[in-house]
């Protein structure tokens, strides 16, 4: 049987306990099938300076797992992080004429990255992405819910705008399409979008494995969600994509639920001037259409989401459409060979 040549394997964390090992162990259970269909393996794993055991857990990882059809590296990530950053250094050191792009908290169906270099080898795809499954979990990092798939694809389609979950083929990796590293979020919608004015990026209805998280509506994120000022980023993101029409409609598409949240804005505003002008119809529709909406969300006990979504997020979208660009962000890169200090959440004496 031929082989597909080196498959790169990049996964990056921050404070990824408890689930990188969870991550990590599918990949480990993963290596013996994978070897007869690539003829070696390389990881790349990437710590955005975690303050938990992330680093020594890629480490011991690294070193458990090294051989001569299998090499992993450790980078470490000081100073400003954020995925987009991460996601880089793998794109600058991988060599493999197949890359998978992966989130420290996704369980791996490995048949999923087969039929993926199928598809890139063969020369039908540039870059390919599947569906997830997932793990809710709450503060104690206890699962309390499984989701069996989040975003169903029912057949093959080529698409614009996809996750940082993805595979690469090694002309897309070696391209001078990098992740904006003023993304903090929305980075992986943007470079799919950059990708996909050059190659093709396929779908495929395959599971690439579970998504171990948490609801955007938990108790943590939602705290999180106004301490980050989330939805920033999708402003600046349309900002970046203005003069492209069909990138803006792909955005557009892709964030309904902020959208809408736009649309309601506009549609009180409209109906309350015509309302001052004695037609109140438009502003009693209006009304109804928003109740409807927001009662959707109670039944399904989402209101939190509704809140984040249709209330807050548009006010993020255009203060990050007016925000000023920031520069360069300052930070440094080291390759770990191994930890010789761990002192509770502090590291030192790196050895590189």
């Amino acid at each position: 049987m031929a082989k597909f040549g080196k498959l790169t394997i990049g996964i990056i964390s921050r404070n990824g306990q408890p689930f990188l090992k969870d991550c990590l162990q599918s990949f480990s259970s993963a290596l013996t099938p994978l070897l007869k269909h690539f003829s070696s393996i390389d990881f790349i794993l990437v710590d955005s300076d975690s303050s938990d055991n992330t680093l020594e857990v890629m480490l011991n990882f690294s070193q458990e797992y090294r051989s001569d059809a299998i090499n992993s590296d450790v980078y470490l990530i000081q100073g400003y992080c954020n995925a987009a950053v991460a996601r880089n250094v793998i794109l600058r050191e991988c060599t493999g004429d197949v890359i998978f792009l992966c989130d420290g908290d996704i369980v791996i169906n490995y048949n999923f990255l087969i039929l993926a270099a199928k598809k890139i080898i063969g020369g039908q795809a540039d870059a390919v992405v599947g569906q997830l499954s997932e793990k809710w979990y709450d503060s104690e990092f206890k699962i309390y819910k499984s989701i069996p798939v989040r975003k169903k694809i029912t057949q093959e389609k080529f698409v614009r705008i996809a996750g940082g979950i993805i595979v690469l083929s090694k002309k897309v990796a070696q391209s001078d399409i990098k992740y904006d590293e003023n993304l903090k979020i929305k980075e992986d919608g943007d470079f799919s979008l950059r990708v996909s004015n050059y190659f093709n990026i396929l779908a495929i209805p395959v599971f690439v494995g579970t998504h171990i998280t948490q609801p955007c509506y938990s108790n943590e994120r939602f705290k999180t969600f106004f301490k980050e000022n989330y939805n920033k980023s999708l402003g600046i993101l349309l900002r970046k994509h203005i003069y492209s029409f069909r990138n803006s409609i792909d955005i557009i598409k892709a964030e309904k639920g902020v959208m809408l949240g736009f649309i309601y804005i506009l549609l009180f505003l409209f109906s309350s001037i015509l309302c001052l002008r004695e037609m109140c119809i438009p502003l009693l529709l209006t009304v109804c259409i928003f109740l409807a909406d927001f009662f959707r969300h109670l039944t399904k006990s989402h209101l939190r989401s509704f809140i984040m979504y249709r209330f807050v997020s548009p006010f993020m979208v255009i203060h990050g459409f007016f925000s000023k660009k920031k520069g360069d962000r300052q930070y440094s890169i080291k390759k770990i060979d191994k930890l010789t200090t761990l002192s509770g959440d502090h590291r030192s004496s790196f050895i590189t």
